[in-house]
């Protein structure tokens, strides 16, 4: 967050230690409703073996239409970075409120 009354940052944090990257912010409405989709898919390793994930999200306002591309996407490529997991939705200094959550195997549906 860039401080009370300013847009917070997007930020995507690596899986294998403390690096970040920015990309932008985003202008989040008081008592308003989003959709956020967020994506990962595992790539092939690199020829060193390093394991390659991509990372995708989007986020839109509640009645509105889904944006057909995504806002940002992240390649980790990375020895340490865990290739499967689960997903968190933490909310940090503001009193937020997660509606459904649904998760489903996107490769499936390629």
């Amino acid at each position: 967050m860039n401080g009370s009354g300013q847009a917070p940052d997007v930020q995507f944090y690596r899986g294998d230690g403390d690096g970040m990257s920015g990309h932008g912010t985003f202008d989040a409405g008081v008592n308003s409703t989003y959709h956020l989709k967020a994506r990962s898919t595992t790539l092939p390793d690199t020829r060193s073996g390093e394991g390659c994930t991509l990372y995708q999200f989007k986020i839109w306002e509640e009645d509105t239409e889904e944006p057909n591309g995504w806002h940002f996407e992240e390649t980790q490529v990375s020895k340490t970075a865990l290739r499967d997991g689960g997903v968190v939705l933490l909310a940090h200094h503001v009193d937020a409120t997660f509606g459904n959550v649904v998760i489903y195997d996107h490769t499936e549906n390629e």
